[in-house]
């Protein structure tokens, strides 16, 4: 235990302070020598014993009154909580120590725009969000008779049997079967 010496002449060592409520470190302290015995006494809710002060995300020092020592506790308080149902930003509510539930991440979805014909989608099995195709609010027709076709689920890519170009109105009014032609990718009247 290094022993320092004030402006003033006072002796001191260096202490570490610690929440009332939620026991993390707050900040170091001088411990300073008091009374006839001249023992080093501590402030409240401050310890001689050093915690890991090792910049870790997601996590603070937190004392262990019983044990006497520092440990590790996660620390989701001030962190950006994502669904991974829909990807939003979820109200924080959690408490030093506390895990984040299930069905909430910190990782941010990918950025995406609605031209791109993406959504996100988190991906379970791989533990991070996935961009998948989404053609639920597009119109879609059955390349063999030009038919409007029910939407997709979001994930689901264009079938084969589907196209997303629309049929001209001059062949949807004219009557008569309409194809798509693959090779030239044009409609087409069918003779």
């Amino acid at each position: 235990m290094d022993i320092f010496r004030s402006e003033e002449g006072l002796e001191f060592v260096i202490g570490y302070s610690y929440s009332e409520i939620t026991r993390e470190y707050l900040s170091e302290v001088r411990v300073y020598r008091l009374g006839d015995d001249q023992r080093f006494v501590l402030p409240r809710f401050s310890t001689l014993a050093v915690p890991d002060l090792e910049a870790r995300v997601h996590s603070a020092q937190q004392f262990d009154i019983e044990a006497n020592k520092w440990r590790t506790a996660q620390d989701f308080r001030t962190a950006r909580l994502y669904s991974k149902a829909s990807g939003r930003v979820e109200e924080n509510r959690l408490k030093l120590g506390d895990s984040i539930p299930r069905h909430l991440t910190v990782q941010a979805p990918p950025a995406h725009g609605p031209h791109l014909q993406t959504a996100v989608h988190w991906d379970e099995s791989k533990d991070q969000w996935a961009l998948v195709p989404d053609f639920s609010s597009t119109p879609l027709w059955q390349k063999d008779g030009a038919h409007l076709a029910p939407s997709l689920a979001v994930g689901e890519p264009i079938p084969p049997e589907l196209t997303p170009v629309r049929p001209p109105l001059e062949l949807l009014n004219a009557g008569g079967v309409i194809h798509w032609h693959e090779d030239s990718k044009v409609w087409r009247r069918v003779p």
